[in-house]
């Protein structure tokens, strides 16, 4: 693993499934070697992929796809969708913290967004439907680390 690479888990494990970014991040930390960020809001995410070369930023999501989907984003490759919803609770989300980051000059070279549908956002820990889809996530992550 090079020292350019960062994992970054979003959410909140008190929230259900939005912990889920959170329980990737570290898996595929442990697993890499790479270092691991964790960060409850999305504008968090600036620093916390400081200037690396690539970031994998792992978050739940909210959207129209039934919960366990997994989508990846290669922001390198593009804008970021509008319809890309994060769980984030502030008002603001992933898409914001991206653009931000662009807008300081501070996106990494590569940058992979990881998002997993969340079933339910109350209570403490993964849905089964999630927990399900854990091990599904770590290898998108790997993927987008092994790719860059």
């Amino acid at each position: 693993m090079d020292d350019g690479t960062v994992i970054i888990g979003v959410g909140n494990p008190d929230r259900g499934d939005d912990g889920v970014g959170i329980v990737v991040a570290a898996i595929a930390g442990a697993i890499t070697g790479a270092p691991v960020r964790t960060v409850n809001d999305p504008f968090d995410i600036v620093d916390a992929w400081g200037f690396a070369d690539r970031a994998v930023v792992v978050d739940a999501t909210r959207g129209s796809s039934p919960p366990g989907v997994i989508t990846v984003l290669d922001i390198a490759a593009g804008s970021f969708p509008p319809r890309f919803s994060s769980s984030s609770s502030h008002g603001l989300g992933l898409a914001d913290a991206v653009a931000l980051g662009k807008a300081l000059g501070r996106l990494p070279r590569h940058l992979v967004v990881v998002g997993v549908e969340g079933a339910s956002f109350d209570g403490f820990g993964l849905s089964p439907e999630i927990s399900a889809v854990v091990d599904d996530a770590v290898g998108k992550v790997l993927e987008a680390i092994c790719d860059a």
